[in-house]
Parts: structure tokens; sequence; C-alpha cells
């Protein structure tokens, strides 16, 4: 399991916001990512880590 900071760019593939890692930019009506849902990227990331384990 890696920290959030160790993800670094591999966090946005757990991103909501862009679809979970299948675009590069996020089409919603936001232009830039500033990192506002870095925080459920990284549970998303956390419960698929999980996953795997069990």
């Amino acid at each position: 399991m890696k920290s959030r900071e160790e993800l670094e760019e591999e966090l946005c593939d757990y991103c909501p916001w862009t679809e979970f890692g299948t675009q590069k930019v996020n089409t919603g009506p936001w232009n830039l990512c500033e990192g506002t849902r870095c925080d459920q990227a990284y549970e998303n990331y956390l419960e698929e880590v999980e996953d795997e384990d069990e």
C-alpha cells in the first residue's frame, strides 16, 4: 500500500472526476482539477488495495 504522496499522478486513476482514470482530462463543468477530489481518490485507492488483499 502506497501513501498518497507516493502515488503522485497515479492517484488520478482513482479519481471519480476523471472517471477513474479512463480520461486524461476531466469532462465535468469544471476546467481544472486543483486537487479537489484527491481525498476521495485516495479512499478509492485504499478500497481497491484492501479488495486485492482479501
